[in-house]
């Protein structure tokens, strides 16, 4: 909301968001594309969404790109209505950036290292979890 705030009067500037229909803000500021999506929106409608709506972000050939995939979409946040994996959002960023340069490219692939990484700390942080709570169960 912030983004669409800023930038509302900036004609050359295209905002995109797509969120929750049911989540808060009740009264979003709107985007240049806005596309509300039903609670408990998971991977498979996301992801096909996000694609289809590519070639319209896209469309005016930006010069600079700023991609803010938010925590409310993750299926673990309490205050968000949708219900993505972290692979999901991992391959949301892998979507936009394979948009944005379909061929190799090392800053692109940097990104998207970044974001297999955050996949793999977080199955890394639940797995260390799940053996201090199990393990000592398992143990004695």
């Amino acid at each position: 909301n912030g983004t669409a705030f800023i930038f509302r009067d900036s004609p050359e500037v295209f905002t995109f968001s797509m969120h929750g229909a049911k989540n808060y803000p009740l009264f979003k500021e709107p985007s240049t594309l806005d596309v509300e999506l039903p609670d408990k929106t998971g991977d498979a409608d996301y992801l096909r969404i996000l694609s289809e709506n590519l070639p319209v972000i896209f469309a005016h050939e930006p010069d600079l790109v700023f991609y803010l995939g938010g925590a409310d979409p993750y299926q673990n946040d309490k205050l968000g209505r949708l219900d993505l994996s972290i692979e999901g959002l991992n391959t949301a960023v892998e979507k936009v950036a394979d948009f944005i340069h379909p061929e190799f490219h090392e800053r692109i692939g940097f990104i998207k290292d970044i974001a297999a990484g955050a996949v793999f700390f977080a199955a890394m942080t639940a797995i260390a979890i799940g053996l201090i709570i199990y393990l000592p169960k398992f143990i004695y």
